[in-house]
């Protein structure tokens, strides 16, 4: 009796088979899709993750581009350094950090970044600063910027 009912009004093997096949076809789609959905999520989140520290790192430069004085740009223009009030204050990349120097003590301002590049031209200040693919380009323009 494979493909007929049987007398007890329950289920064949064949139809409980079916059920079972479309059932697991099913809970993989739905699997699929949630792991998709993760995927794109967490790549998402890794990209706003790094808008975020760029943004933080460039925000920290024109704040101390703005209100510092005497800056210097020196190492082949992988290093900002400038006054701020008694305090000598230097910016540079080293080891996917954007670091922020200040009496001997160097702390990051940005983890992530792979390339920093300033330069210092008639009072303008234009930073380059990379994160994975990305570039994020600053200029401090002289209206903002003391010298």
């Amino acid at each position: 009796m494979l493909f007929g009912r049987s007398g007890s009004g329950g289920f064949l093997l064949l139809e409980a088979l079916l059920s079972i096949t479309i059932g697991i076809v099913v809970i993989c789609g739905a699997l699929g899709i949630f792991a998709q959905c993760v995927r794109l999520f967490s790549s998402i989140l890794e990209r706003i993750e790094e808008k975020e520290q760029a943004l933080s790192a460039l925000y920290a430069v024109f704040h101390l581009a703005r209100y510092g004085d005497n800056a210097v740009v020196s190492g082949g223009g992988r290093r900002f350094t400038v006054r701020l009030r008694n305090s000598t204050l230097s910016v540079y990349a080293l080891r996917n950090s954007l670091l922020l120097a200040h009496k001997g003590t160097a702390n990051p301002i940005a983890e992530g970044c792979t390339g920093v590049a300033f330069s210092l031209l008639q009072h303008s200040l234009t930073v380059r600063i990379s994160f994975g693919d990305e570039v994020y380009t600053l200029q401090v323009l002289p209206g903002y910027f003391k010298r």
